[in-house]
């Protein structure tokens, strides 16, 4: 597979996507290709470009909202566990995750569906370590789920006060993007 033959307007701006396939990895466009072919949309340069670009405003929104889970788990296996700091802050996400649900009624705050993460704990694990390693997260599955299924299993395993910022947040990164094409609208039901 050439991007030349796969982007509709390529000699156009060949230049562009010389330099950016560079930086970037061709590798990052054939995905999103991959993923723009499914969607039934034009793979124009234009289309690919912003496509990567709303990609990684969800992946940063993303990433702002998991680490605020970290955080808050490890808050509270501390104070509910006799776990020493420093091995607490050398665990894995999955096994800090498995140690805060040990923590059952003590794990219950601000509205989170502790079952709900109990249930889909693999999931979410699947998408944190997608965007923690950076990684096109619009194409791939989470435990066979696509990314807005996912998204909507992370609305309801935040605590109740951060679910509106992060459906904003979300909600805002098609902003003069892709708003007329294919994108992710997420509400708080």
């Amino acid at each position: 597979m050439k991007l030349e033959n796969e982007i509709i307007d390529y000699y156009e701006n060949k230049e562009d996507i010389l330099h950016w396939a560079k930086l970037k990895g061709e590798y990052r466009y054939f995905s999103i290709i991959e993923f723009l072919k499914g969607k039934n949309i034009k793979c124009t340069w234009n289309n690919v470009t912003n496509y990567i670009k709303y990609d990684k405003r969800i992946l940063i929104n993303s990433f702002k909202y998991i680490v605020f889970l970290e955080e808050l788990y490890k808050s509270f296996i501390i104070q509910y566990s006799d776990i020493e700091q420093d091995k607490l802050l050398k665990l894995d996400f999955s096994v800090t995750l498995d140690k805060y649900l040990s923590l059952k009624d003590k794990a219950n705050y601000d509205g989170i569906d502790l079952e709900l993460l109990k249930k889909e704990k693999r999931t979410i694990n699947a998408y944190r370590n997608q965007v923690v390693h950076n990684k096109i997260i619009l194409c791939d599955k989470y435990e066979g789920k696509e990314l807005e299924e996912t998204l909507k299993i992370f609305i309801r395993i935040l605590p109740i006060s951060y679910r509106n910022g992060f459906i904003e947040d979300i909600n805002k990164c098609s902003k003069n993007l892709v708003e007329t094409l294919w994108h992710i609208e997420l509400s708080n039901d």
